[in-house]
């Protein structure tokens, strides 16, 4: 019988690669390992990291394995040792889908996919642009529009403001959202299938707008309450106090063709300010009042009243340009005990004229302590043309009042306010400044005196001081003199932090420029919180890095878009002025980079940290410099306690409240 040979060869084939350990299988599991043996035979190799389908974040991968009967493998063309029995060796792997290969001549070809994700998602904003203005009434819609793409494994999610946005296949999206009154900050953050995230953000103001040059109506509120006076008369009987009274009635003695004033005395001075419905009553008793006159037979003597009382009635009105005027009336004199004394009888006559004599020195030293001391001190128009100091510059502002009222239960201003500032050359365009609807503070105020000012004043000093070119900050200008900054601004310090490319542009030690540029005016918002009371905050605040060689031009190298957000507190000092404290919030996100690519997350790092240090480097007594509240003197009072918070039934104003103590004089 002929059996055909063909059908052994399968057999015979089958039965050599079954005693070599070979198998016709590919990739890392069991049924495709060679094993180990000493024999001299054929090599395996098992890839151990990474695994298949794994997701590599860095530029540089760790390739690990297991070899046997092998001394090297080549990984990617890249030759690596074998030491008892593992290998190990990084290899740089461009962004994308990518396979890890080893081999060698005496072992099988082995290889894993691995997905690299080098670098997070790119946001693309199309619209709105950085710096937006939106008019109430006008455009009541806040349009977002743009693209997000991703270089590595692609784009997972988007989101608004936390809240998810649906991308299309190309990776486009468009949102339409009603903005709220005031600033409106859009955060954008893109996440991709590696977990890498990304964002940015833009800033748009919307409301109704007022212009530059009006002035910010109902922007100001102060009471006194009646416990005030206490501390008023107090302060009024303390300047009083030495030779100031003697002075005052010795300036206002009467001239006499009969009588010659020789001197006078006073032992002392009480002073009672009483408001009532429409005026303010101030009533001073001069205790032991004495005028040492000659009459005209040479004859000299005293004429006295213990107490001299002295009563009038101050009226205050508003002027037209919104100042104040005070004017006494009803001035009445009541001389107690009275007596005249020259060792001598006088005629009636005589001593009647002596009386009249001395009544005239009390109502006319009243009069003239009433002028001095109520009316221009007490309520000085001048105290209404103040300033503001800014980040070291000068903000004039003009309080127009619009009503006073004087009752039983103290006083009540109102006002409006009027910051001027000339426009900086290039001022960005913008529709005015910003208002919101306002409703006036309410209640009393829990200690002897309330200012409130609005929102709307706050907000107009802080556009006029942009439109000015007072925000556009170099930031050493910032720091001062006596600023420091933890690390040197010049290249050679930057470059540890942001990355060595800088150095490959410019020497070590070229100095570097650090300039603000803000697109938008900052916001204020009364808070709500004990201990902090406003929120400024900016948006599209850019922040502009260039090299600036002795001699030379400055070179930008990046523009970092920052949203800057202040919570300010108030507090009383220990020299009794107000100051503020400040808590610190800085997202921050590359813009632009017109020279090289950077490490946009470590520059945007870097960034965060020099805003989030400002208290610290600044410390206190900087923070109130940055904004100066200033203080205001009268009659030497001071502030005692302090406490601010958010007023209005919708918080639109930030009151102070403080007690008042009144500050010795020098001696």
């Amino acid at each position: 019988m002929h059996i055909p040979a063909a059908p052994l060869l399968p057999i015979g084939l089958a039965a050599i690669l079954a005693l070599s350990g070979c198998s016709d299988k590919t990739g890392n599991g069991t049924d495709g390992v060679n094993t180990p043996n000493n024999d001299g035979g054929p090599g395996s190799i098992e890839i151990t990291a990474p695994l298949q389908g794994e997701i590599v974040l860095t530029r540089t991968a760790t390739v690990e394995g297991r070899a046997s009967n092998l001394s090297q493998v080549r990984i990617n063309g890249q030759t690596a040792p074998v030491q008892g029995g593992a290998f190990s060796l990084g290899i740089a792997l461009p962004e994308g889908d990518q396979t890890i290969v080893v081999e060698a001549d005496n072992a099988e070809t082995r290889s894993v996919d691995v997905q690299v994700d080098l670098t997070p998602p790119k946001i693309q904003i199309d619209t709105p642009d950085r710096g937006q203005f939106i008019v109430l009434g006008q455009d009541d819609r806040l349009l977002i529009r743009g693209q997000v793409s991703d270089a590595g494994l692609g784009v997972k999610a988007l989101t608004l403001n936390g809240q998810p946005v649906d991308l299309r296949g190309d990776g486009s999206f468009e949102v339409v959202t009603a903005p709220q009154i005031g600033l409106n900050v859009m955060e954008l953050v893109a996440t991709d299938r590696a977990e890498r995230k990304s964002q940015t953000t833009r800033g748009a103001i919307y409301g109704e707008f007022t212009p530059f040059d009006r002035p910010s109506s109902d922007a100001i509120e102060a009471r006194v309450d009646t416990s005030a006076f206490a501390v008023i008369e107090e302060a009024m009987i303390d300047l009083l106090q030495g030779d100031t009274l003697n002075e005052l009635l010795t300036a206002n003695l009467p001239p006499s063709d009969s009588f010659r004033i020789l001197g006078v005395e006073v032992e002392r001075a009480a002073i009672d300010l009483i408001p009532l419905d429409g005026r303010l009553q101030v009533r001073a008793d001069l205790f032991g009042l004495a005028l040492r006159v000659q009459i005209g037979n040479g004859a000299q003597g005293t004429i006295s009243a213990n107490p001299a009382e002295v009563q009038a009635d101050v009226y205050v009105t508003l002027t037209e340009s919104g100042s104040i005027q005070a004017r006494t009336q009803g001035v009445e004199v009541n001389l107690r005990a009275f007596d005249v004394d020259f060792g001598e009888e006088l005629d009636q006559g005589v001593v009647d004229a002596l009386e009249v004599i001395l009544r005239s020195v009390a109502e006319n030293g009243m009069t003239a302590l009433l002028e001095q001391f109520v009316v221009g001190d007490l309520f000085d128009p001048s105290l209404f043309d103040q300033e503001i100091t800014l980040l070291g510059i000068t903000l004039p502002f003009d309080i127009q009042l619009n009503t006073i009222t004087i009752s039983t239960n103290g006083i009540d201003l109102k006002g409006d306010v009027d910051i001027d500032v000339p426009a900086a050359p290039g001022a960005l365009p913008s529709p005015g400044v910003l208002r919101t609807p306002s409703a006036p503070p309410a209640g009393r105020p829990s200690r002897m005196v309330r200012l409130s000012v609005a929102d709307d004043m706050l907000n107009k000093m802080f556009a006029q001081a942009w439109r000015g070119g007072i925000l556009n900050l170099e930031v050493r200008e910032l720091l001062g003199e006596d600023g420091v900054l933890p690390i040197d601004l010049n290249v050679g310090a930057l470059s540890l932090l942001v990355g060595n490319e800088l150095k490959e542009h410019a020497p070590s030690d070229t100095p570097v420029d650090v300039n603000l540029r803000p697109l938008l005016p900052p916001v204020v918002t009364p808070l709500a919180e004990a201990d902090r009371q406003m929120r400024v905050q900016f948006a599209d605040l850019l922040l502009d890095l260039a090299f600036a060689p002795e001699g030379g031009q400055p070179s930008r190298w990046a523009t970092v878009a920052i949203v800057l957000t202040l919570d300010v507190g108030v507090r009383l000092d220990e020299n009794g002025e107000l100051s503020l404290d400040f808590d610190i919030d800085v997202s921050a996100d590359v813009e632009d980079e017109p020279l090289f690519d950077l490490d946009d997350e470590k520059v945007e790092t870097v960034v965060q940290s020099l805003f989030e240090s400002l208290p610290a480097i600044l410390g206190r007594d900087g923070l109130s410099g940055l904004f100066d509240l200033g203080s205001v003197s009268i009659l030497g009072i001071g502030l005692d306690e302090v406490a601010a918070h958010a007023d209005g039934p919708s918080g639109d104003y930030i009151s102070i409240d403080a007690d008042l103590i009144a500050t010795p004089a020098d001696p």
